[in-house]
């Protein structure tokens, strides 16, 4: 399951600006592998945006955006309100795979 969205200010590389993206579900070893990426950029203490970033690194796809081009380290450049319309997406897919998924009433 994904959700699409836009970024408010856009993700640029290579001179080019891009917006719409598509997030899907982050798996269990999405995480893992977030959490190990993230601590050996900063240690054990590495701070939950940055495992954010490296989570949805592995999830977002962006149109338009060359194969490959799309990582932690360019996600990392988005200017901060962006972490905000990220955050958001996930939640709103969330909550779309929840209601997907919840037991019929009755």
């Amino acid at each position: 399951m994904e959700i699409k969205g836009q970024f408010l200010y856009g993700l640029t590389h290579e001179g080019r600006t891009y917006r719409e993206f598509s997030l899907r579900v982050p798996t269990l070893a999405d995480v893992e592998d977030a959490i190990e990426a993230a601590q050996a950029e900063a240690g054990e203490a590495a701070g939950a945006a940055r495992i954010e970033r490296h989570k949805w690194a592995a999830c977002l796809s962006v149109e338009g955006l060359p194969p490959g081009a799309l990582t932690a380290d360019l996600l990392g450049t988005l200017p901060a309100r962006e972490w905000s319309t990220l955050r958001d997406a996930e939640e709103a897919l969330l909550k779309k795979l929840a209601a997907g998924t919840a037991p019929a009433a009755g």
